[in-house]
């Protein structure tokens, strides 16, 4: 809001200074003028390059904050992650020894079996052949060998019990060992992408110091010409108050007809006469002869041909002779208007009945300064010449 105030007091302010000035402020006034703009086109520029700043600033700073919510989420999964791997390597362990008790306990069972077997005749040192052979009757025999059956049946299903068992383990320790090598590649892939995060979220925070640091600036920036434009402000203000002075200096006649007559005679009828003659010249920018005019070349030019010495440029003959009143002018006054630029940018030669002569866009020729285009730009008065 601040901003917006000040830059609307300026414009106001150029606006306003659109009122004739004494010849001895309007080189002045239009210096103050192109430094306003200037400050103002300098002001703008910042406060759009502060708002582009900013609102980068602030785009980083989400930017890290996101990172740093997908590091944690990241993490967390990371977390989980390494606690499923620490508990199935517990759980292969486990296995591992479950495993190792199981063979143990197979080669426990074998070891009682043999024992057995051995039992079967008084030294335990024969084979089984020995054994039928050695039977003292057929029913011995029978009894033998249905013995030396049993036996061999409980070590195959003694056997059995115990590979299943073991393939079972077996089978379960592979497939966990599948799992954790799956979560430990997981794992490494959750560490690669926080590591990435991390290096792209020190990315973001150096932009984001930088961007800081040119907010920083641009907030000095502006501070330096808001203290610059309120300082031509008051500038300015001194120049209306000296315009206003002048002003009714010259409601004054007698005050306008003491000033005149320190100004070089001429004839203002023959000043006229002669300008009429370059009626139809074209219009030619930077030109001051008969072969092409712009405004001030044109002016310039038919005085000089009096002896009369104006200023280059339009701005400079505002600057020179007496101001006189819309109310009061005479033929042969300099009458001047405010076009493409706040000042003193387009002079004619006033000629009576509320018509003037001039170099414009069209040529040289004669227009009415009362006319819907002129009349709102006419910004005063000089008088060059006392007749």
């Amino acid at each position: 809001m601040k901003h917006r105030m000040w830059m609307a007091v300026a414009a106001s302010s150029l606006l306003g200074l659109t009122m004739a000035v004494p010849a001895s402020e309007a080189n002045e006034l239009t210096q103050k003028q192109a430094q306003m703009r200037a400050l103002q086109a300098e002001a703008a520029q910042v406060n759009q390059q502060a708002a582009h700043d900013q609102a980068q600033a602030q785009q980083l700073q989400q930017a890290i904050q996101s990172y740093s919510d997908s590091i944690a989420a990241v993490q967390r999964q990371a977390d989980a992650n390494a606690k499923e791997i620490a508990t199935l390597n517990q759980q292969l362990k486990a296995l591992q020894d479950r495993i190792a008790k199981t063979q143990q306990e197979l080669d426990q069972d074998q070891q009682r079996l043999q024992d057995s077997v051995r039992a079967v005749y008084e030294d335990g040192t024969v084979s089984y052949l020995e054994v039928l052979f050695h039977s003292t009757s057929f029913s011995d025999l029978l009894d033998r060998m249905d013995a030396l059956a049993r036996i061999a049946d409980q070590q195959r299903q003694l056997a059995a019990q115990v590979r299943a068992l073991r393939d079972s383990l077996q089978h379960e320790q592979q497939s966990k060992a599948a799992t954790v090598q799956t979560l430990q590649k997981k794992q490494h892939e959750y560490e690669l992408l926080i590591a990435t995060n991390r290096q792209l979220q020190e990315q973001k925070k150096r932009a984001y110091s930088d961007a800081m640091a040119r907010v920083h600036a641009d907030v000095q920036k502006k501070g330096m010409l808001e203290s610059q434009i309120r300082l031509t402000q008051q500038q300015i203000e001194a120049i209306q108050a000296q315009t206003r002075q002048a002003e009714a200096k010259m409601q004054n006649a007698s005050y306008v007809a003491q000033a005149t007559q320190h100004l070089a005679s001429a004839d203002a009828s023959a000043i006229i006469r002669y300008a009429e003659q370059f009626i139809g010249t074209p219009y030619v920018w930077g030109g001051t002869s008969p072969g092409g005019f712009d405004c001030s070349g044109f002016t310039q030019y038919v005085f000089g041909h009096f002896g009369i010495s104006l200023g280059r440029t339009a701005a400079d003959q505002f600057g020179q002779g007496v101001p006189v009143s819309q109310a009061d002018l005479q033929p042969g006054d300099l009458v001047f208007f405010s076009t493409y630029a706040p000042g003193a940018t387009h002079v004619g030669i006033y000629i009576g009945g509320g018509m003037m002569i001039n170099a414009e866009d069209a040529g040289c020729k004669i227009t009415s300064i009362n006319s819907s285009y002129w009349a709102p730009r006419y910004i005063g008065a000089r008088r060059v010449i006392k007749g």
